[in-house]
């Protein structure tokens, strides 16, 4: 009935409502993921202020991307059941509220309580941003608004810690969070105003999977804890293994316990969709390479090509330009045939950035990442409205919060990974510095990243084949 709507509405010569949600949805996501990674040059300054250790003050970080990752299934169903315009709603409220709380922190241990409230908010967001494109628009402008959202998502990762390096230079680190009030305050206006009313059907909620809510949050904290912690506390450390066990545990526990649920969290049917199972498992290959070239990218460029902090700042903002400028019209011509080149295009960069990393200047890597950033701007909308087409409509809350859960795992995994390849290859330094300044020292380091990007490379490779078969499987379906 949404879709209706709006779809009368706009032959009506009212477009005007897609344009603003479009707008809403994008910028929602744009703050979720921006304040992920806006506090991470405002770490020092927040040590300071408190008088603690940077360790201590990591927790910044750490607690909001834990929260936002485990909560992602929870207000997915949340939304499928109470309506997606009242979650976005309280989405806002609470991001904006826990944004306020982070600014006027007086301690680092309630920083960290306003970051929790602030990542719960963040997640309503996200998962009610994706869900309601294909529960609102009309179907031929799906992909453009898939388009749009994705570029939003990297634009925030990629802005923020620019921003909030400059923000916290001219003004002090709480301006970072209190930026976020007064946007969240029109944010909120609007999307009251705009977005229409949520049409609940009135007949008997189901009842929400309590135990699927505890058990889905459990491991998925589990698993991220693990990951994040593994770089700080070692593989070997007991709290890493007794954690990864715990969360190796609980996943199968979770499955168990929603195939014998009344009311599922996730109605497990949709993973005997191929296309489906096919589409979510390249997205999450893709976005592991994706984040293993995020996490190295910056200590290659600082470490061997000697760049300033400024320089390695514009050359990683190469990544957003081409996603910003190609992910929208990607995602309105809508071809399968874009993830398939994306993927090949990632990989052939890869292999070709592995052959030319060693020469002198800005222009391999810049390249490199202008190469990316145009394979995840043809790769995202189509991926994401091939999902949207293969899940029934009134799951769609609970479809988009399992796919960001699965990014989120993903991209957690893909930092590890590739930090452990590397490493594995220069066990005697750290990425963040260590070892000795001689000629020999730069070679392995350099032969470090040429393994993990030709991995990354295969990973592509990977994720493309799944793509031809997921198009293969889609051609044969009636």
């Amino acid at each position: 009935m949404r879709d209706t709507q709006l779809e009368t509405a706009a032959a009506q010569g009212q477009p005007v409502a897609l344009r603003t949600m479009s707008f809403l949805i994008g910028f929602a996501v744009f703050l979720a993921y921006l304040d992920g990674t806006i506090v991470n040059v405002s770490l020092p300054a927040m040590a300071t202020s408190f008088k603690v250790a940077i360790s201590d003050v990591s927790w910044v970080v750490l607690v909001y991307m834990l929260v936002q990752g485990s909560t992602l299934l929870f207000f997915g169903k949340i939304a499928d059941i109470y309506g997606m315009k009242r979650t976005l709603l309280w989405g806002i409220v609470v991001f904006t509220l826990g944004s306020a709380l982070c600014a006027l922190s007086p301690s680092l241990l309630l920083l960290v309580i306003a970051r929790f409230l602030q990542g719960i908010g963040g997640s309503m967001l996200i998962v009610t941003a994706f869900a309601m494109i294909p529960a609102y628009f009309p179907k031929h402008l799906t992909g453009a608004a898939f388009g749009i959202i994705t570029t939003s998502a990297a634009l925030g990762t990629t802005t923020g810690a620019p921003l909030g390096g400059f923000i916290t230079e001219w003004f002090s680190w709480p301006a970072i969070f209190m930026i976020n009030v007064p946007l969240g305050f029109i944010a909120l206006c609007i999307a009251w105003k705009k977005i229409p009313a949520d049409r609940v059907p009135h007949i008997k909620r189901p009842r929400l999977d309590l135990g699927g809510v505890a058990l889905s949050f459990s491991a998925v904290f589990c698993l991220l804890f693990a990951v994040s912690m593994s770089d700080r506390w070692g593989w070997n450390s007991p709290y890493i293994i007794a954690t990864a066990l715990l969360a190796c545990l609980l996943v199968p526990t979770f499955i168990w316990f929603e195939r014998r649920s009344p009311a599922p969290l996730i109605n497990l049917i949709v993973f005997k969709q191929p296309v489906f199972v096919l589409s979510l498992a390249s997205g999450a290959i893709a976005y592991a390479f994706l984040a293993g070239n995020t996490f190295l990218m910056p200590f290659y460029l600082s470490g061997i090509k000697q760049f300033s902090a400024d320089q390695v700042g514009l050359l990683l903002l190469c990544y957003s330009i081409p996603l910003m400028l190609i992910g929208p019209v990607a995602g309105r011509i809508n071809s399968l045939w874009f993830c398939i080149l994306g993927m090949l295009l990632a990989a052939v960069a890869c292999f070709l950035f592995v052959a030319f990393m060693d020469s002198p200047g800005s222009w391999a890597p810049g390249l490199f990442l202008l190469a990316i950033g145009l394979a995840f701007g043809l790769f995202n909308a189509p991926n994401n409205d091939r999902i949207k087409n293969s899940t029934p409509k009134e799951m769609q809350g609970s479809i988009f919060s399992l796919v960001q859960t699965f990014v989120r795992s993903s991209m957690a995994l893909g930092v590890a990974f590739f930090s452990a390849v590397y490493t594995f290859i220069l066990p005697d330094a750290t990425l963040h510095g260590g070892g000795a300044e001689s000629a020999a020292y730069r070679l392995l380091s350099l032969h470090g990243y040429k393994v993990a990007f030709v991995i990354c490379g295969l990973f592509c490779i990977f994720a493309l084949l799944l793509n031809v078969l997921a198009l293969n499987l889609q051609k044969k379906q009636p």
